[in-house]
């Protein structure tokens, strides 16, 4: 596993420390917890500091998705490229898929006064997106609507170990939306609409092709996992002539239950027999599955069931289910230590234990779905042993599962697994890996298992 990356002299500096602990990030961006959590999966400090250092960049390219239910892909990059003139849009090796090369903002001024946001809000208004008023910690100041103002990240909300920087923790500058005499009484809607960000992308989500349903944001790794399960469900619709019992558990908000539904349907297509198969996505957080809803009726995608429940409730509440699933996707809360870029990384030990122990716990619930003969897709957005090969290695050694092939198509993207005790060697292969480093994306994992007939 080669890790190793020039880095571009504008992003933040990462130096390694000179005592014999683990390296620690300069103003301890990243915790000594998560780089001693992440040594089990990377073992070589050079290595591992270059994996640590590319978390806090932001990659040279951003993903669209397109519904390639309502328009090819030619005809949507044509479209934008005349929209956005100034940024440059590339087909990508997923079918369904456009790139578009980040900018970084050249100079972006302080202006007062600041509203301030929490990290989820901070991370994802850097890359363009409009500030929303449940993201908002604090304001700094009396102002009306259409006032020029700067958004950062909230200080409060750091560890007290990270050296609070303004200029890092800037991440836009926009006009306000909502007079602050107004906030906290407005509980939804836009607080700042995004004007300048720290780096940018075209505003899709105010355009009208976000508007009519024909792109949608997604990582091009977990794009990929949906491609993979839809060639599995097309083969087994193919060869059974039957439509198969589909699941999404862990789905809010439900970007892999869309992507696979426009799959099927596209991919169906193509051989002359259009069909929506019926999907049936789980999660437990009605808010976050409202944005599902929305974007099930953006895209005019059909025959998907929306549940919100807990898995621990689902088999009391909805009995029926069990036993019954085809296919079944797990993409359950994990470390997150994939996604880019992230402002800061801070983790304790406990923390960083407790995902490995709750996503077995919630494995032996959502094997329950999944009838003999039956496949499950694994997937998170990290890309520690601890949660991948670790989860893989007990569905196959107390779930009775083994890992399913992939064809060599698939099998070209990411790396192999890595060895882990319980898994057989030749295996390791089927398994796909992906670091923030020379792919220049996200970290990410994907295994697709499938449920031997016979339980021992």
């Amino acid at each position: 596993m080669n890790l190793q990356r020039k880095t571009p002299s504008h992003e933040i500096e990462i130096q390694k420390s000179s005592s014999n602990q683990t390296e620690n990030i300069k103003n301890f961006l990243i915790s000594p917890e998560i780089d001693l959590y992440i040594s089990i999966t990377c073992k070589d400090k050079e290595e591992r500091s270059k994996l640590l250092q590319n978390l806090v960049k932001t990659p040279k390219e951003y993903f669209l998705r397109v519904n390639l239910t309502r328009i090819s892909r030619n005809n949507l990059i044509n479209y934008l490229i005349e929209a956005y003139p100034s940024y440059n849009f590339s087909l990508t090796s997923l079918e369904n898929m456009i790139s578009i090369q980040i900018k970084k903002a050249l100079k972006m001024e302080i202006h007062d006064p600041i509203v301030y946001c929490d990290k989820f809000a901070a991370e994802s208004v850097m890359m363009g997106a409009n500030l929303y008023v449940p993201g908002v910690c604090e304001i700094g100041g009396k102002f009306s609507n259409n006032t020029l103002v700067s958004v950062m990240l909230d200080p409060q909300k750091l560890p007290k170990s990270i050296q609070y920087d303004k200029k890092h923790f800037h991440v836009a500058n926009g006009i306000t939306q909502i007079a602050s005499k107004d906030y906290p009484k407005a509980i939804t809607g836009i607080m700042v609409k995004t004007l300048q960000s720290k780096f940018n992308i075209p505003s899709y989500r105010q355009s009208e092709f976000f508007e009519k349903g024909l792109i949608s944001d997604q990582h091009f790794q977990a794009n990929l996992a949906t491609r993979i399960f839809a060639y599995f469900i097309l083969e087994y619709y193919f060869n059974n002539k039957e439509i198969p019992v589909i699941f999404d558990t862990c789905s809010a908000p439900g970007h892999k239950t869309c992507a696979l539904a426009e799959w099927i349907q596209f991919l169906t297509k193509k051989k002359g027999d259009p069909k929506w198969f019926p999907i049936v996505s789980i999660d437990r957080s009605k808010n976050r599955l409202l944005h599902l809803k929305h974007d099930i009726d953006r895209l005019g995608l059909k025959n998907i069931e929306v549940i919100a429940c807990k898995l621990e409730k689902l088999e009391k509440k909805y009995p029926q289910y069990v036993g019954t699933g085809d296919f079944v996707i797990f993409d359950p809360p994990c470390s997150a230590l994939g996604p880019r870029p992230k402002l800061f990384i801070q983790k304790s030990k406990e923390d960083l234990e407790a995902y490995a122990l709750n996503q077995r716990r919630l494995l032996k619930i959502v094997h329950k779905l999944v009838k003999p003969g039956g496949y499950l897709m694994y997937n998170t957005c990290t890309f520690a042993i601890q949660e991948n090969e670790g989860i893989v290695a007990y569905a196959i050694n107390k779930l009775n599962y083994e890992l399913v092939s992939l064809p060599p198509k698939f099998r070209s993207f990411g790396h192999s697994g890595l060895d882990y005790s319980g898994i057989p060697p030749e295996t390791k292969s089927f398994m796909r890996r992906f670091y923030p480093t020379e792919e220049d994306g996200q970290g990410y994992f994907i295994a697709l298992l499938k449920r031997k007939n016979m339980d021992t």
